[in-house]
């Protein structure tokens, strides 16, 4: 009787480990087996240094908090961004959040505020844009919130439809000796802008941020409206188009190349000039199309541009937490702003600067650009250099 129940003991005793065996297996499998389609959160917040020959020497704070699919190394289903810039003169400020959700539907919006004491104006078009700044261009203050809120979803294969509402209320007053003040451009007393847009956009990147293949283009028209605060009411018809490429050449290097163009007609105030269509608004003379020539005096009715970039990648650090990725970005571009429709001169850039990426999510571009300029109409130009801080790859 007793080596019976031994025996049955002792074929008992594996039963009994094969009902332990998984659960410490389970205790040892990694989370992202467990649950990959869990969101897990990240960010960073980084003190901001810069410079430019518009604004001159700024700081402020920066930061972007993320979440993503645990089973994922790159991109994001959402992200928080925010910045706050100020010039060293308090004479410009900036400052936003913006809202990157994307899943079935990608939703983004922002809501800020800009405030100089000295906006430069020039007028509308290359021929003044490319001269080195005067004392008459500046002097202005021009203040006030801007947003948008937009939306796309598929509609078949790699196509999205999309719409945004766009806001931006400016208080203006011109400085006693500007050229604002003697060109008087609509908007010059200060107006409310709303527009909306709606277009299509297809996208076949293998990855977001920092493409390393595919192509990303988009198509879209929009009608906007103006209440000024001295003048009649003004309406607006714009288009957008533009379409990026990118291509690897192995691990460590893409190509890349953009053409974009924006064109408008009807009355646009002066301080929407610099802002183009699309879906992200991208304000001119900034660090994407003419990032060479300095924010707010490169305006126009509408613009042409052509970018190439090379991006060498480096290395990366492959930390649980510290992930950073070290990329280097070279670009070159050829641009030209329009005045009622009319192409003004070649306005060219060519920039560099190391580029980070954060945990595959969040980008960090110091960069220098130079844009061509001179003293006076007709003079020879030369280069000269912008400095500034950048979330956005160039494209």
């Amino acid at each position: 009787m007793t080596a019976l129940l031994a025996s049955l003991a002792a074929l008992a005793a594996p039963e009994v480990a094969d009902e332990k065996e998984p659960q410490e297996r389970a205790r040892k499998t990694p989370r992202a087996e467990k649950d990959p389609d869990q969101l897990v959160w990240s960010g960073i917040v980084l003190p901001l240094f810069g410079a430019n020959s518009q604004d001159g020497p700024g700081f402020g704070l920066g930061g972007e908090i993320f979440a993503r699919r645990r089973a994922r190394e790159e991109g994001y289903r959402i992200k928080f961004t925010g910045l706050f810039w100020i010039t060293t003169d308090f004479g410009y400020t900036s400052d936003y959040v913006q809202v990157d959700y994307r899943s079935k539907t990608h939703w983004i919006g922002r809501l800020g505020y800009r405030g100089w004491r000295n906006h430069a104006y020039v007028g509308a078009g290359g021929a003044d844009v490319q001269l080195l700044p005067k004392d008459a261009e500046i002097g202005n203050r021009v203040t006030g919130p801007f947003g948008f809120l937009g939306a796309s979803r598929g509609v078949g294969g790699p196509w999205k439809a999309f719409a945004q509402a766009y806001y931006k209320t400016y208080f203006v007053r011109p400085g006693d000796d500007a050229i604002l003040r003697d060109d008087r451009p609509y908007g010059v007393d200060g107006a409310t802008y709303l527009d909306f847009t709606v277009g299509l956009e297809l996208d076949t990147t293998d990855r977001w941020p920092m493409p390393r293949n595919g192509v990303r283009a988009e198509i879209s028209g929009r009608a906007g409206v103006t209440f000024p605060k001295h003048d009649e009411v003004g309406f607006l018809a714009g288009s957008y188009a533009e379409i990026i490429a990118w291509k690897s050449l192995g691990k460590h290097l893409t190509f890349a190349g953009r053409v974009t163009g924006d064109q408008t007609a009807g009355k646009r105030p002066f301080f929407e000039q610099d802002i183009a269509g699309g879906r992200w608004r991208d304000e001119l003379g900034s660090d994407q199309m003419f990032a060479g020539y300095g924010r707010t005096r490169t305006r126009g009715d509408g613009f042409f541009a052509a970018m190439v970039e090379v991006r060498p990648y480096f290395f990366k650090t492959n930390h649980k937490f510290l992930d950073f990725a070290f990329h280097a970005s070279a670009f070159a571009e050829a641009a030209w702003l329009t005045e009622a429709g009319e192409a003004g001169p070649i306005l060219p850039t060519v920039g560099f600067g190391p580029q980070v990426v954060f945990q595959g999510a969040i980008q960090c571009r110091p960069y220098a650009a130079w844009g061509w300029r001179s003293g006076e109409p007709g003079d020879p130009r030369k280069p000269v250099p912008q400095f500034g801080i950048s979330f956005l790859d160039p494209l």
